[in-house]
């Protein structure tokens, strides 16, 4: 992961945090706009989770933590007091993640009210 230029650049713009949130009040907050900005971080960790696993299931939280944590001790070494970044970057990604393999080819019909038609 930390090879990648936009991850590195990302991390850089979103001041020492993996994820660009829509504003302040919405961190966390799983949405398409929030998904939009994080697309090649959320990219990458789907990439590097389907090559640990053969079955179709999200990230679980201790995994994506450890992994995550890694990546800020790479990007910023030295900095010691960390957690809650780790645990905002951790669960925006799975939230995300979930979000983005919930949505991918979903067909936009169903998801719309028939009375629509």
């Amino acid at each position: 992961m930390e090879e990648d230029a936009d991850i590195r650049n990302s991390f850089r713009m979103n001041k020492s945090q993996l994820l660009a949130w829509c504003s302040p009040k919405l961190v966390g907050v799983a949405s398409l706009k929030s998904l939009a900005l994080n697309v090649p971080v959320i990219k990458l960790a789907i990439q590097i989770w389907g090559s640990h696993t053969s079955v179709p299931k999200t990230m679980p939280i201790d995994w994506l933590k450890q992994e995550v944590s890694g990546l800020h001790d790479l990007l910023r070494p030295g900095v010691s007091n960390r957690s809650v970044a780790v645990y905002v970057d951790s669960w925006g990604i799975k939230r995300l993640a979930t979000l983005a393999m919930r949505r991918w080819k979903a067909p936009i019909g169903a998801l719309r009210d028939s009375y629509l038609h």
